[in-house]
C-alpha cells in the first residue's frame, strides 16, 4: 500500500505495534538507555520476529526427503548409471546407493555370478549398468534370498570387488579406469581348475 505522494504506507495493527515495542524494549541493552539507532535495530529485529512467516517460492523450494535427508548435501553420481537398462535417478537413490555406486570400478559378475556390472567409458564420462535376472515374479522372489534391496546388493558387489583387487594386489582405481587383463573371477575359476587337474595327474597312483 501506498500514500498519495507514493511513499510506501505499512499497515500495522494496535495489537502488533504493541508487540513489537515490547519486543523492541526488550532487546535493549539497558532499560531507560536506548538510543535511536538501537531502537531502529530493536524495532527491525522485533518486527521481523512477528511478522508472519513468508511464503516460499516454488524455486526456493527443497524438500527433504528419505533419500536425500540432508537436500543441500545431496550425494551426485560420478558417471551415468542403470538398472537393468533403466537409468537411474539420482533423486530417487539414497545417499548410500550414489556413494556405493561411485565405488564401482571393476566389471565382473559377482554374487554367486548372479549380478553382472558392465562398464564402458562414453568420451569423458563413465557408463555403467547393473545387469541380473528379475523378469518373472518367481525370479524376483528367489532375488531375495541373495540381496534384500538394492542398496544390500551393491554393498555385496563392493565388498567382493575390493577383495579381488587386494588379492590381485591392485590398488583401488578411479572409475572407469581399464581393469588388469585374465582377472576376472571366470579367468580365475579356469585357473584354478587347471592347477587342480595338473595336481591330479601328477600324483603318483
Amino acid at each position: 500500500m501506498a500514500s498519495d505522494t507514493g511513499t510506501p504506507v505499512i499497515g500495522v495493527t494496535e495489537e502488533s505495534l504493541t508487540r513489537i515495542l515490547k519486543a523492541a524494549l526488550a532487546a535493549a541493552p539497558t532499560a531507560g538507555a536506548i538510543t535511536e539507532e538501537g531502537l531502529g535495530r530493536a524495532l527491525a529485529g522485533a518486527i521481523q520476529a512477528t511478522a508472519p512467516r513468508r511464503q516460499v517460492t516454488a524455486g526456493e523450494y527443497h524438500p527433504k526427503s528419505s533419500f536425500h535427508p540432508l537436500r543441500s548435501k545431496t550425494k551426485k553420481l560420478k558417471g551415468v548409471w542403470f538398472q537393468n537398462g533403466f537409468f537411474l535417478n539420482e533423486d530417487i537413490l539414497h545417499d548410500a546407493e550414489v556413494d556405493l555406486l561411485n565405488r564401482l570400478h571393476r566389471p565382473g559378475r559377482y554374487i554367486d555370478r548372479k549380478v553382472e556390472v558392465v562398464l564402458r567409458e562414453t568420451g569423458a564420462d563413465l557408463e555403467g549398468d547393473i545387469r541380473y535376472q528379475n523378469n518373472t515374479p518367481d525370479v524376483r522372489l528367489m532375488n531375495k534370498d541373495h540381496w534384500r534391496n538394492f542398496q544390500d546388493m551393491l554393498e555385496q558387489i563392493v565388498t567382493e570387488q575390493d577383495l579381488l583387487d587386494e588379492e590381485d594386489g591392485l590398488q583401488v582405481k578411479k572409475p572407469g579406469a581399464p581393469r588388469s587383463l585374465f582377472s576376472s573371477p571366470a579367468t580365475r575359476e579356469a585357473r584354478e581348475r587347471v592347477a587342480a587337474q595338473a595336481t591330479q595327474t601328477q600324483t603318483p597312483a
